[in-house]
């Protein structure tokens, strides 16, 4: 199992990896009702609110997953891999 650090090293060759919202996946347009429905103002706020507990890992993974994954893949592999 990686921890944290081991999967920002291993991704560390993406355009912008680490970089707090260098790619969020949503274009602005998108409706942002799942995010708003759970307090969040949109899919920025809601993954900037996750890095907070799990560092950079957070824009890596949500990169890799998607935003369909939001509110369920990514928040299980983010435990898997920092806890």
């Amino acid at each position: 199992m990686f921890a944290c650090s081991s999967l920002l090293r291993l991704v560390n060759g993406l355009a912008g990896a680490g970089q707090p919202g260098y790619y969020l996946g949503v274009p602005e347009r998108c409706p942002m009702t799942v995010y708003t429905d759970n307090g969040y103002a949109n899919r920025r706020e809601y993954l900037k609110s996750l890095a907070e507990d799990y560092g950079d890992a957070v824009y890596i993974l949500a990169e890799l997953l998607g935003p369909e994954e939001d509110f369920d893949g990514l928040v299980t592999d983010l435990e898997d891999l920092c806890y």
